[in-house]
C-alpha cells in the first residue's frame, strides 16, 4: 500500500521510478527507456491484473509507450501505439463503458483499450491547433464522458460514446491557456471549469449549466508563468480551493473557494526554485 514516484524525463527518452518505503523516503531510482521524449506519464490497471501499469506521451515520436507493471514494481517491455501529432499530454478514462481503461492524447488521439493491456488503432479528434493538455468528465450530465482541451482557448467536445464525439464547442480564455482542471466549485452537481493562462498570468474559472456550456467566467490572477493546476479542499471547508505552480515566480498560489464557484484572496507559497 505505499505510494511510490514516476516521472518522465524528455531529454533521455525515459521515466524514473522509486519505490515507496513507506515512510517518507524512497528506494533507489530506475530508468525505463520509453519514445522520444516522454512529457507526461500516466498510470493505470491496463490489463486487469491488480498491478499498475504505466503509459507516456512521447512528444518527438508522436505515440504513446505502454509499460504492464509485474506487481513487484518492475515493468514489461515498451509497447508503442501512435496517438497523434506530438502528443503534449495524455489521460486515463473508460469512454466506452466496457469497463476497460483508454488513453486519451492532446490531439486527440483515442486507443480504446482491450482491457488485456493492448488498445485498439488510434481514432483522432481534432481539438484545435497544438493543444497542451486534456481532460475528461460528464460536461452535460448523460452518463457519458466528454473531452475538453486546451489551445488557443478551451475546447469541449460532448461525447456520443465510445469514440464519437461532437462539434467542438469553444470556450474563450486568456493568454496562452496551458492546463486544466475540473471540479464542483459551487455544489450544484455539475462539471465546472479551471483553465490556468501563462500568457496572461492568471485562471479561468468557467461554471458549468450542466448541459456543456459555462457561464459566470471569471479571471482570477495567479503566479508568474503558472504552469500547472490542482483542486482540492485545502482548509476542509466543503468548497474546492485552486493551486497553481508558477515557474517563474517560483511559487505556488492558491485560492480559496467561497463553495458558490467565486474564489477568495490570493495565498503565495514559496519554493527554493521554479516549480513545473
Amino acid at each position: 500500500g505505499d505510494l511510490d514516484l514516476v516521472a518522465g524525463n524528455e531529454v533521455t527518452d525515459d521515466v524514473s521510478v522509486r519505490l515507496g518505503n513507506g515512510d517518507g523516503t524512497f528506494g533507489a531510482v530506475t530508468h525505463l527507456p520509453m519514445g522520444n521524449e516522454p512529457v507526461e506519464v500516466v498510470a493505470g490497471d491496463f490489463d486487469g491484473d491488480g498491478a499498475i501499469d504505466i503509459a507516456s506521451a512521447n512528444w518527438r515520436s508522436t505515440n504513446a509507450s505502454v509499460r504492464l507493471g509485474n506487481g513487484d514494481g518492475t515493468f514489461r517491455g515498451a509497447l508503442n501505439y501512435p496517438i497523434g501529432a506530438n502528443p503534449r499530454g495524455m489521460t486515463v478514462a473508460d469512454l466506452d463503458g466496457d469497463g476497460a481503461l483508454d488513453l486519451i492524447g492532446t490531439d486527440a488521439g483515442i486507443l480504446l483499450g482491450e482491457g488485456d493491456g493492448t488498445f485498439r488503432d488510434v481514432v483522432l479528434v481534432p481539438m484545435g491547433a497544438f493543444p497542451e493538455t486534456v481532460v475528461t468528465g460528464d460536461l452535460n450530465l448523460d452518463g457519458t464522458l466528454d473531452l475538453v482541451t486546451v489551445a488557443d482557448r478551451a475546447y469541449v467536445r460532448l461525447g456520443n460514446g465510445e469514440s464519437a464525439f461532437r462539434t467542438p464547442l469553444s470556450l474563450p480564455t486568456g493568454d496562452v491557456p496551458n492546463d486544466i482542471a475540473t471540479g464542483d466549485f459551487d455544489g450544484d452537481g455539475a462539471v465546472d471549469l479551471a483553465v490556468i493562462n501563462r500568457g496572461s498570468n492568471d485562471v479561468t474559472v468557467g461554471i458549468g449549466n450542466g448541459n456543456g456550456t459555462f457561464r459566470d467566467r471569471v479571471n482570477y490572477p495567479m503566479g508568474d508563468f503558472p504552469d500547472d493546476i490542482a483542486t482540492a479542499d485545502f482548509d476542509g471547508d466543503g468548497a474546492l480551493d485552486l493551486v497553481t505552480a508558477n515557474r517563474r515566480s517560483g511559487d505556488a498560489t492558491v485560492r480559496f473557494g467561497n463553495g458558490d464557484g467565486t474564489f477568495g484572496d490570493l495565498w503565495r507559497l514559496p519554493f527554493a526554485a521554479a516549480p513545473i
